[in-house]
């Protein structure tokens, strides 16, 4: 019994360091982790992105005419002669001049060599990115006794307090002297 009360001293300093120095690493590597998840769906998105401006500039390359089209109508106001714009495309803009095969759509509020809604393409081609509570959960803070004891100004009392309890526990007991027998003194 005598031993286990030495030896109580030194598993509560232990405990005590331990919780003060594993806790707030602890937290530090479950941040980490939830910024990894972050890390990949960013990613993941940005090669979606990636994906679609190869696939615009293939069928950039290759002349498709939807795409020329949509471009015609979005870039330079052009309408085809004889098609219809769908519903809310084109609203605000004035008659039309014919030109050739296509329609010259003009809007009254732009002046000549103004530029005409950049990022449509952009828009066209932008995949989102993620959105904490929507694509991932939030990282939830702990706040448990534990943790605002380890991480707080409590931190450098209890690291006291367990360096003194392994001072405590090893501090060597009283040992009795035993004669030697033929030492010379």
């Amino acid at each position: 019994m005598t031993a286990l009360a030495g030896w109580l001293p030194v598993l509560a300093g232990g405990a005590l360091l331990g919780m003060t120095l594993v806790t707030p690493e602890w937290m530090g590597w479950r941040e980490l982790l939830w910024q990894r998840d972050m890390l990949v769906l960013q990613s993941e998105g940005l090669a979606e992105q990636r994906a679609s401006y190869a696939g615009f500039a293939d069928a950039l390359a290759a002349d498709d005419p939807v795409l020329l089209e949509r471009l015609a109508l979005t870039q330079l106001r052009y309408k085809p002669v004889g098609k219809r714009l769908l519903d809310g495309v084109g609203q605000g803009f004035g008659p039309g001049v014919v030109e050739g095969e296509v329609v010259a759509v003009g809007n009254p509020g732009l002046a000549n060599g103004q530029a005409r809604s950049p990022g449509v393409i952009e828009a066209w081609l932008s995949t989102p990115q993620p959105v904490v509570g929507r694509d991932i959960e939030a990282l939830k803070p702990m706040n448990t006794r534990l943790t605002r004891l380890t991480t707080g100004h409590s931190r450098f009392v209890l690291m006291g307090v367990g360096l003194v309890c392994l001072l405590v526990g090893l501090w060597p007991e009283k040992v009795e002297g035993r004669g030697l027998a033929g030492v010379v003194g």
